[in-house]
């Protein structure tokens, strides 16, 4: 979990890794739903969907499942609808069906290793390993204070 800092103004949001709609809030293991309902501040936040092991090696069954995995993140955010929740992955699958479950939301490319830059509301960036930098059409926003 990172705080988002604007590169002129103080924190903004936040940024944590879902996996398996778990993620780590500050040594805690949580659900997300129970993240959702503790998570009570007006800030924005970026919630990076880090792949699920698919089960299948079946690229139409591994679609499926990584279908249903965002269905899951849908049914579980959309009763959160005061909070304003963006959502990236590293993976072009997972950012495709993100687009096509939250259509009204923004979705972000992480870009990964591989260097692909598929067409995107923003893309995070991150140098070594810290800090990451999410580059929006209007802003820069950094989960470290200083400037890049």
């Amino acid at each position: 979990m990172y705080d988002i800092f604007s590169l002129t103004d103080d924190v903004t949001g936040i940024f944590i890794d879902l996996k398996n709609l778990q993620l780590n809030n500050n040594g805690e293991l949580l659900f997300l739903d129970e993240y959702l309902e503790k998570y009570n501040d007006s800030n924005f936040l970026i919630i990076n969907v880090i792949p699920i092991d698919n089960i299948s090696n079946n690229i139409v069954d591994i679609n499926k499942e990584n279908s249903d995995y965002v269905e899951n993140i849908f049914n579980i955010v959309s009763k959160y609808s005061s909070l304003t929740i963006y959502f990236c992955s590293t993976s072009t699958r997972i950012l495709d069906t993100l687009k096509n479950v939250f259509i009204h939301k923004n979705c972000g490319y992480y870009i990964s290793e591989d260097l692909n830059y598929p067409d995107s509301d923003f893309y995070i960036i991150q140098k070594n390993s810290e800090p990451l930098f999410i580059i929006t059409q209007n802003n820069i926003y950094s989960t470290n204070k200083k400037t890049p």
